[in-house]
């Protein structure tokens, strides 16, 4: 890599040059136009150490609070999508009733072995009265609400995805020193 040399200004700003622009104009932070000196008079100039390319960039307001956000939004994010995956692993450990708790119950009701008459009043009860009001089951509630956690998880793990993209995005808004 050639190197580089400062050419100030009267602003006191100071602007890299390359031996190769010698005898051209460059411009100043300030809008000013520099004439570029000779190569000998270039390499009369301070040269710009490679420490302070490291220093290219400087933090401003926007950059700074565009990189908050985004953590922040990060951050809320990840705490939705953590509460919603302890939520999950509650609901995917419940269980159906065993199946002889639901065989007892069919065997209750006794259905097949009840004389003619009695399936008659039981008919009779459904279409007049009804059999009562429509109940969802413990199990298809739990696989619903687990069903929407997921989704929420999933939204969450987006937005911390999106938040860390945000952040990033500051790196892009720094200002440039020279």
């Amino acid at each position: 890599m050639a190197v580089q040399y400062l050419l100030p200004c009267d602003c006191g700003n100071t602007t890299p040059i390359d031996t190769n622009q010698a005898g051209s104009t460059v411009s100043c932070k300030c809008g000013k136009n520099l004439e570029v000196p000779s190569l000998r008079a270039i390499r009369q100039l301070t040269p710009l150490d490679q420490g302070d390319v490291a220093r290219e960039y400087q933090w401003n307001l926007v950059a700074g609070l565009t990189f908050a956000s985004g953590v922040v939004i990060a951050l809320v994010g990840a705490s939705v999508a953590y509460y919603m995956f302890v939520n999950t692993k509650e609901l995917k450990q419940f269980q159906p009733p065993p199946r002889e708790a639901v065989d007892a119950w069919v065997e209750e009701a006794d259905i097949d072995n009840a004389p003619p008459d009695e399936l008659m009043e039981m008919w009779d009860s459904a279409v007049n009265i009804g059999l009562g009001e429509y109940r969802v089951s413990h199990l298809v509630q739990a696989r619903e609400t687990l069903q929407w956690v997921e989704m929420y998880m999933n939204i969450g793990l987006i937005v911390v995805v999106c938040g860390l993209a945000f952040a990033g995005s500051s790196f892009f808004l720094r200002n440039r020193v020279n």
